[in-house]
């Protein structure tokens, strides 16, 4: 179609900010983009939008961007930095995919789903905290994370599907927050994490959790005050709705990481 965008590779540098995008089906993959401008007035990234673009390692996303759709960024190797709206609702299929790069991960609260293989094989990523709001992480989500040391799963965390932490060997702190205990479904986590890994759940939970079999299982499970953790990630939320904040922790001592605008 005649409003379909694609380019073949050769495309370094890239401004829509003062464009009108006026179809839903356009993406730049596999170009060799190393600066990307995006208009005001975008709602949402489609489908692979950027994929494979291996020269990209930082993108401002509008604020108005509620959607990023699947794949958008797959295999993005040098994506280093990527600033996620605060107003996102929808992180679609493999939107991050292979994004090796990545350290540190912060996930927006209007979040409600972390869909299958959404964050597989950021290798590079050891750090994961999903605000507030985020209710189920499904299948294969964060499989073969293999640095991620640390989680913090929210108290309104309801479910974790099938192999969603697989291989992630590396593992050493889980921060379930959720008082009632998780839902599990398959198996998320693999036994030498289960047997390495320490998880923190909140006071009077432990039974919640070692009704479970995948919980119980773990060989290290402490009960923690966990009040004033959430209160802890409410107030940093809030710092990065900041623009000021963000590019700080953007840019101090060379940090890599998904953060809010």
């Amino acid at each position: 179609p005649g409003a379909y965008m694609r380019y073949d590779g050769r495309l370094q540098h890239l401004d829509l900010s003062g464009a009108t995008i006026v179809t839903d089906d356009w993406n730049f993959a596999t170009c060799r983009l190393t600066s990307v401008a995006l208009p005001t007035g975008l709602t949402a990234i489609p489908d692979l939008a950027f994929a494979e673009c291996n020269e990209l390692e930082s993108i401002p996303i509008p604020q108005g961007v509620t959607s990023i759709g699947g794949n958008a960024f797959g295999n993005c190797h040098k994506l280093a930095s990527i600033t996620l709206p605060a107003g996102l609702t929808n992180l679609q299929s493999g939107a991050f995919f292979g994004c090796g790069s990545l350290t540190s991960i912060v996930i927006p609260s209007g979040v409600q789903y972390i869909e299958g293989k959404t964050f597989s094989y950021c290798t590079g990523l050891k750090s994961l905290t999903l605000q507030e709001g985020t209710t189920d992480i499904w299948d294969y989500a964060f499989t073969d994370c293999t640095l991620l040391t640390t989680i913090t799963l929210p108290s309104t965390l309801g479910t974790i599907c099938d192999a969603a932490f697989e291989g992630c060997n590396s593992l050493k702190s889980i921060y379930a927050l959720n008082p009632q205990g998780i839902g599990i479904k398959g198996k998320p986590f693999e036994e030498y994490t289960q047997s390495q890994c320490t998880l923190y759940v909140p006071e009077g939970s432990m039974d919640n959790y070692k009704r479970g079999e995948e919980w119980n299982a773990f060989n290290h499970i402490v009960l923690v005050h966990i009040a004033g953790r959430i209160a802890l990630l409410k107030i940093l939320a809030q710092l990065l709705l900041r623009p000021d904040v963000v590019q700080h922790a953007n840019t101090h001592h060379g940090q890599k990481a998904i953060a809010f605008a």
